[in-house]
């Protein structure tokens, strides 16, 4: 079994995160020059500041777009990755553990991220932009909700599971392990939104940043532990 067979795991671009949330507070900037130069009568750099704000959000979403689909990419990338290494071990090994990887890997496959809840978020997201249709804009944020709460769902359960399953491995079969698994801490959808709410989306954009950084530290060592673990476990092996 060799990592070359492994699906080629990407990382999320911190450099689409980072703009992202640039370009949306140089649009809230210019979205106040807006206000302001309106209600001081300047009307045309009221509106020259206006169109610069409605380019730059625009740019700012795509961007933050990109990178919600790295986020659900990079993990289910990451997630098959992970079954096809304890889907091998569950045919291989034929003592108690087993059992145990079995459970595991007929337990991942319930993590993948689907991707309808990106699209469908996308499509409520652009029909909201127009004026009569604010209603959809607030669904499009209940869909951005489900979806963050299932990217939440997944990076804490996987979490969960690989650090119990490593132990295992650890604890029981003495397998020596020179590496461990980042963990993505646990988020609440709840006290998501309640922050979202209170700093008037800033939350957001630590989110966007922050997230994307864990994500990619996660799937790192997840990579460096799948490496070492699949040499141990080839020497073992082979020994046997």
């Amino acid at each position: 079994m060799a990592v070359s067979g492994f699906i080629q795991e990407e990382r999320v671009s911190m450099s689409a995160a980072i703009l992202a949330v640039v370009f949306v507070i140089l649009a809230g900037i210019f979205g106040v020059v807006t206000g302001f130069s309106g209600l001081t009568g300047d009307l045309e750099v009221a509106l020259g500041s206006l169109v610069i704000s409605v380019i730059l959000g625009i740019i700012s979403a795509v961007l933050q777009f990109v990178v919600l689909y790295q986020w659900s990419n990079v993990l289910n990338t990451n997630i098959k990755n992970t079954q096809r290494v304890f889907s091998h071990m569950k045919e291989s090994l034929k003592d108690p553990l087993r059992g145990e990887i079995g459970f595991f890997v007929n337990r991942i496959e319930d993590f993948l991220i689907p991707t309808w809840l990106y699209w469908t978020y996308l499509v409520l997201y652009l029909v909201g932009l127009i004026p009569a249709a604010t209603i959809v804009g607030l669904i499009a944020f209940i869909v951005l909700a489900v979806f963050l709460s299932k990217v939440f769902q997944t990076t804490n359960r996987i979490s969960d599971l690989k650090d119990k399953l490593y132990s295992y491995l650890k604890g029981q079969k003495g397998l020596g392990l020179d590496y461990s698994v980042e963990r993505i801490p646990h988020r609440s959808i709840g006290i998501f939104i309640l922050l979202f709410i209170i700093t008037f989306g800033i939350y957001w954009a630590y989110i966007l940043i922050k997230m994307s950084s864990e994500i990619n530290q996660y799937v790192s060592s997840d990579e460096k532990v799948r490496t070492e673990f699949e040499r141990i476990y080839s020497e073992g092996a082979q020994e046997a």
